[in-house]
């Protein structure tokens, strides 16, 4: 059963691959608010080729400036080319500075079923976690599914079959040790800003080649079984001289706190679960030369609470991987030890009948 698993997910995966590769149509997702209500920060999106561009159509076009994508919708057309804007803006894209959109710089129209776009909620997270790790996923995957195939199958046993406490154990130490860093890959919540950039930083908007600070407002859901890592980029939180800190160093900020917890039956005693925390964040923006848009992204990541804050911040900094695995075997690592130590895996999982007498007597005396 296993090996058949794993073997069809080793197909599906290169089958996705391979579809990716061949067919016209494309994916992405949005990392800014700037097209809501119609697509939220990290919803995916289907493109199809672009071979007939409405006003009105969604697109994905590249920024002739910055390079960068973008996904606003068509609004207008000019000699020229199209005029695009985010759905949540009050102004084009090009009155911000950005040159018309050509047909040659779009990549995509979003394809749409019965007038609405087709999105998938979330697709952003796993995207961003999956493109980081790319190599070591589609690693791993292929040799679960190679070692599942080669294991030989085994010769059945006649009579009543003898399930031992090892064959339990150790594949629910492991199952989850990989599915606490899989959660915790693609658990990251971000929170993105978007900024219009003017010459004369008229309004809400930033001035150009200038040093500004704008206060953003986040909301951060702690657990006291995880530790949470708040990561920058684009922006940095005004007078903390790192990118990444730990959602402690925030406190300076907080604006609300408003605790959850759940009551312990026959005791009249409450335990803490959540904890949501308001800020509002002094975001310090180094503004471009040139006027356009811009946007500062906030991402907070969350740890099992299994290491002391400044070895999980260091970790981080490497590899947010790597802080992952390392935090979650923290976490299993005396379990497995003590599992080992006191109950004998070959033994036949009956009540009790795993531990092993000289540990015991060694403890008793």
């Amino acid at each position: 059963m296993l090996r058949t698993a794993l073997t069809v997910a080793a197909l599906v995966a290169l089958v996705a691959l391979a579809l990716s590769a061949v067919t016209p149509l494309g994916f992405g997702y949005v990392y800014s608010d700037s097209m809501e209500p119609t697509l939220g920060v990290d919803d995916g999106f289907v493109l199809v080729p672009a071979d007939d561009v409405d006003v009105g159509d969604v697109v994905t076009y590249e920024d002739a400036r910055t390079g960068e994508l973008v996904t606003h919708r068509v609004v207008g057309r000019e000699a020229g080319g199209y005029l695009t804007r985010g759905d949540a803006n009050s102004a084009t894209d090009q009155a911000a500075g950005a040159p018309v959109v050509t047909d040659a710089t779009v990549r995509g129209v979003l394809l749409e079923v019965g007038g609405r776009p087709v999105v998938v909620p979330g697709f952003g997270r796993v995207a961003g976690a999956v493109s980081g790790s790319l190599g070591v996923l589609l690693g791993g995957l292929a040799l679960l599914a190679l070692a599942a195939t080669l294991r030989p199958r085994p010769r059945r046993r006649v009579g009543r079959s003898v399930v031992r406490s090892g064959e339990v154990v150790w594949p629910v130490v492991a199952t989850t040790f990989v599915v606490t860093v899989a959660l915790v890959a693609i658990a990251p919540a971000g929170y993105d800003a978007s900024f219009v950039v003017t010459e004369a930083g008229v309004g809400s908007s930033l001035t150009a080649d200038a040093e500004v600070v704008r206060e953003v407002g986040v909301s951060v859901v702690r657990s006291p079984v995880a530790t949470l890592l708040v990561e920058t980029e684009g922006a940095a939180v005004d007078g903390l001289p790192e990118g990444t800190v730990t959602a402690s160093a925030l406190a300076p900020y907080t604006t609300a706190n408003d605790r959850r917890a759940v009551p312990v039956p026959f005791v009249d005693a409450t335990i803490p679960v959540l904890s949501e925390r308001a800020y509002a964040l002094p975001l310090a923006i180094r503004t471009p030369p040139q006027p356009g848009a811009i946007t500062a992204t906030l991402r907070v990541y969350p740890y099992p609470a299994t290491l002391p804050e400044g070895t999980l911040l260091a970790l981080h900094r490497l590899h947010p991987l790597l802080a992952a695995v390392t935090s979650a075997g923290a976490g299993l690592l005396p379990f497995a030890v003590a599992y080992r130590i006191c109950f004998d895996g070959r033994v036949p999982l009956r009540p009790l009948a795993t531990l092993r007498a000289p540990a015991l007597r060694r403890w008793s005396r």
